[in-house]
């Protein structure tokens, strides 16, 4: 009950038209947005878009002007960008600090508890929540099952150790739509949903499929 929706409605929504779904989410009561880049954040807010917009994607320090011009709030891709984005800033940005659990592609390690924790002791850095990708999460096969489970137990670990510390790591939130679909059970605080809220699956599930039919919200006539 707790777990909030954020849709992701990068790549102009998957080319469904970020504003145009953004605004209807709005009228549904959703607030929370993430988006690859700082310039499609400042796209929607520029479209009139309100609540929160988390830029899933690196943002150079030099374009921090962005994230406080358009209140977005950035991902700390890991601890040498967030000190960065520290130091170019004058005003406070918020923040949502990236775990790599095992995808490798951005994040700090969720084993670099010292480096993670020097993130929190940034001035003008605003801690806001923290994040990692479930990168198997669609599959049924045993060992993505079991690494996808490595991977939840990790984030949970770094979290347990961050608090322990006495630091507040935020709002926490790991599943796509695979993760929502797939292991929905997670005490968290919000759910990044994607290509399924669109009514398609990336891959051919026919288990799934049966178990929740989606239909494409968008037609070609």
């Amino acid at each position: 009950e707790s777990c909030r929706l954020m849709p992701a409605v990068k790549a102009d929504a998957y080319g469904h038209g970020a504003a145009l779904i953004a605004k209807e989410l709005c009228a549904l009561g959703v607030n929370a947005f993430c988006v690859a880049s700082a310039w499609e954040g400042a796209a929607l807010r520029e479209s009139g878009i309100k609540g929160e917009i988390l830029v899933l994607g690196y943002t150079s320090p030099h374009q921090v002007h962005l994230l406080t011009t358009y209140d977005l709030i950035q991902t700390a891709v890991d601890c040498a960008h967030a000190h960065a984005l520290n130091e170019a800033s004058y005003y406070p940005i918020k923040i949502h600090i990236k775990l790599d659990t095992g995808m490798h592609r951005l994040g700090e390690r969720s084993d670099h508890i010292q480096e993670l924790a020097s993130i929190f002791a940034c001035e003008k850095l605003q801690i806001l929540g923290t994040f990692s990708h479930l990168c198997v999460a669609d599959s049924q096969k045993m060992e993505d099952i079991l690494f996808t489970k490595l991977q939840i137990s990790a984030f949970f670990k770094t979290i347990e150790q961050l608090k322990e510390q006495g630091l507040n790591p935020g709002k926490l939130h790991l599943q796509s739509s695979y993760g929502v679909l797939n292991y929905p059970d997670l005490p968290l605080n919000y759910a990044r949903f994607g290509i399924a809220m669109y009514g398609c699956y990336s891959s051919p599930e026919p288990e799934l499929s049966r178990k929740l039919p989606l239909r494409p919200v968008l037609s070609l006539h």
